[in-house]
């Protein structure tokens, strides 16, 4: 579903929130997204691709109204990162 556009609006308008902040910071999205307790884990090769994509949208969105913070992909090291090919 977020893969498909279907939460962008919501990304965007979280966006313009966080900007509120004024000052730059560092934002994990999914963080240790192979890790197996996390509930956003991408554990199965077939939904890589939707999960890559749906995180390119976030970052996208966010960008808008956040350009001087940084946002962070970070995996588990001891998760299974060969799913995503990193």
């Amino acid at each position: 579903m977020g893969a498909n556009g279907k939460y962008d609006a919501y990304h965007r308008s979280s966006a313009a929130a966080l900007a509120s902040y004024g000052r730059p910071f560092i934002l994990r999205i999914g963080w240790e997204w192979n890790n197996r307790g996390r509930p956003w884990a991408c554990l199965r090769v077939r939904d890589s691709g939707a999960y890559r994509t749906y995180f390119q949208r976030i970052v996208t969105a966010l960008r808008t109204k956040l350009g001087s913070s940084w946002i962070d992909w970070s995996c588990d090291k001891g998760g299974l990162s060969r799913i995503l090919g990193t």
